[in-house]
């Protein structure tokens, strides 16, 4: 497998992680803060994770902008939510699959 098709892999499946993730979200609409701030993390936890290989000066760029946009906050944001829904087990179990600290 060439690498433009182990991109074109990652990039259908970066597509179908969030789709999926989407599609969780909206089965609980009754907490719309919680799905907001899964959808945004889980891009920023992905983006976190992908390094350009090899190395290319625009996607490592792209990769900066997006964890700019999809990270900042985050760390405040999980601890305010986990605050809120601290005697929701499910809410607990869904906050507690991320990183308290990654900013």
């Amino acid at each position: 497998m060439g690498i433009d098709e182990m991109k074109r892999l990652h990039r259908y499946w970066f597509i179908a992680f969030v789709g999926c993730s989407l599609a969780a979200c909206a089965m609980r609409g009754d907490k719309k803060d919680l799905d907001a701030f899964v959808e945004k993390r889980n891009i920023c936890d992905h983006l976190r994770g992908e390094f350009p290989d090899p190395p290319d000066a625009q996607r490592m760029q792209e990769i900066v902008d997006g964890t700019k946009k999809y990270c900042k906050g985050s760390d405040a944001e999980l601890k305010a939510l986990k605050a809120r829904y601290a005697k929701d087990a499910s809410a607990m179990t869904l906050l507690s699959s991320f990183e308290d600290s990654i900013e």
